[in-house]
């Protein structure tokens, strides 16, 4: 796990799509497969499996572990970071 977060452009391109926002804020606190997070976020599987690696890519989320279902390999994911982000007020 990373003890510190990306660089900023990784994380500003990471976030620069709302189906990966939904996704990080759909792991929150806990661990889910791709499978989980499509019917979270109301998205098919095959984006929600795409933004995944994307997000996996540029190190916000991580593989925790695989489980075999009905003949196929199924990866868990977490928040490999856990950024706190405040709006500064005038």
């Amino acid at each position: 796990m990373p003890d510190r977060l990306p660089p900023d452009h990784v994380i500003a391109k990471a976030l620069a799509h709302p189906v990966r926002l939904r996704i990080l804020a759909a792991l929150d606190g806990r661990e889910a497969s791709p499978v989980e997070l499509a019917a979270e976020v109301g998205a098919p599987l095959t984006h929600v499996s795409f933004h995944v690696r994307q997000l996996a890519d540029a190190g916000l989320i991580t593989q925790t572990s695989t489980r075999s279902v009905r003949g196929a390999v199924q990866h868990f994911y977490r928040l490999a970071v856990r950024a706190r982000i405040e709006a500064e007020r005038l």
